[in-house]
Formats: C-alpha cells, structure tokens, sequence
C-alpha cells in the first residue's frame, strides 16, 4: 500500500541524482534478478525442491537458496550449472550498447565534450594535438559567461 502522506514519485528526482555508472549498475542488477526469476520459476515449475537441484549441482541446499535470493553474484558458470540441473539452456547475447562515441588516442587522459547535443567522450594525449584538432573541426566554442549575457 503506497504511504498516503508522500507525493507520487514522478522521476524527476531520478533525473538529478542517477549517474551513468548508477544506471549501469541498476539495469546490471535488473538483468541478473530477472535471471535468477527465470531459473527459479523453471525449478518451481518442475517442482524440484532447493535440495534437488543442490544435489544434482554437488552442493549445498542452503548454497542454492544464497543464489536464488540473490545474496551473491555468481559466475556464467554457476548460471550454466543450475540451468543444467532445472533442465534448462542458459542463452548469452551480446548486442551493441547504446552510448556516445568514444575517440581513443594515445597517452589518453580523458574529457566530455559536446558534439551538436550528443556527448561524446575524447581521450586527448599529453600535448591535446590530435584532440585540439578534432574539436577545432567538429565542435562550436562553448560561449563564455560575458559572451551569454551580452
């Protein structure tokens, strides 16, 4: 039941505080409990108990309770045995993922800029050549605060 006393959440508040690698975690984090809830209604479905598949993976039943509530990270190989053992096929993919351009130079130290609206992330070496001139070619001059408020 939703507390009466605070405002719906309207994911503004997300907006502010969620950073890139707090969003990664969180969807890294997704994607291994809808896993877990995946092998785990295969076993209830099969109507194996924890100690069944703990026996046919040569372990412990309270080390397959752990996993199911997801109190460790386990390895692909963990994931490949219980599937196994609930008469399952774990399947992998590997697809694109969705970010800015990475420019990659040598000696890199790396910097954000903005390319038109896009960010894009140039890794500039110590002398900033290759990098200077990549952003003198596709970059506008960001206007300084005098420059904005004439």
């Amino acid at each position: 039941m939703t507390n009466p006393t605070l405002a719906p959440d309207d994911g503004d508040f997300d907006d502010f505080t969620m950073t890139d690698e707090l969003r990664e975690a969180l969807k890294d984090a997704e994607l291994r409990s809808s896993l877990l809830d995946s092998l785990v209604d295969r076993r209830r479905t099969l109507g194996l108990s924890q100690k069944t598949v703990a026996e046919r993976m040569e372990t412990t039943q309270s080390t397959i309770s752990e996993f199911e509530h997801g109190a460790t990270d386990p390895f692909l190989s963990t994931l490949q045995r219980y599937a196994r053992a609930v008469d399952a096929e774990l399947a992998v993919t590997v697809k694109p993922a969705h970010r800015a351009p990475v420019i990659r130079l040598a000696n890199a130290r790396r910097s954000r800029i903005r390319t038109s609206g896009r960010a894009a992330t140039v890794e500039r070496n110590t002398a900033g050549v290759v990098a200077d001139m990549y952003a003198s070619r596709h970059l506008r001059p960001v206007p300084t605060y005098k420059e904005m408020a004439s």
